[in-house]
């Protein structure tokens, strides 16, 4: 079984972003396998049938290489949410928030709050994303010309349309 190097916090309501971020991470990291990702809402990082889910779920949190928050209105109103990010802040280790939908960070409440956001509308942030990431992990990067698509792509996202 692989390493959790990735977990992605995220509302299942967010899951047309995450998809995009979890292939945009697959393009642009070199070496970088689904299987080394943790995302409850993507095919081929979810967990597999049978799985303990709480109790893997609480390891993986904190033995990630990289935890990334998904932060919409959704999100920061979920109660599993609070709970992992709660743990990893536990944990002491890094968090990396993502604001998606528009979410200022006037929203963001501590301790997310004393953390530089990133904003998923901004090139320059997220190709900074990308870089951090591969630090963390120890993987290379692609070219940036290489996955600049799939960031531009990634910024254009539009939630789904709710219907009452």
């Amino acid at each position: 079984m692989n390493k959790i190097k990735v977990f992605i916090s995220h509302s299942s309501k967010d899951e047309y972003f995450v998809k995009s971020l979890v292939q945009l991470l697959k393009v642009s990291l070199l070496g970088l396998k689904a299987e080394e990702i943790r995302c409850t809402s993507v095919d081929g990082t979810k967990m597999k049938p049978g799985a303990h889910f709480n109790e893997i779920l609480v390891s993986e949190i904190s033995d990630s290489d990289v935890f990334i928050a998904i932060l919409s209105e959704d999100s920061i109103n979920s109660f599993y949410v609070a709970v992992e990010i709660g743990a990893r802040w536990g944990s002491r280790k890094d968090i990396i928030p993502i604001m998606i939908n528009g979410l200022s960070p006037e929203r963001i409440k501590a301790p997310l709050s004393s953390i530089h956001a990133v904003d998923s509308k901004s090139q320059a942030e997220l190709s900074d994303l990308i870089e951090n990431i591969a630090a963390k992990v120890g993987y290379a990067s692609e070219s940036h010309s290489s996955y600049l698509q799939s960031i531009i792509s990634l910024m254009n996202l539009k939630p789904p349309i709710k219907w009452i």
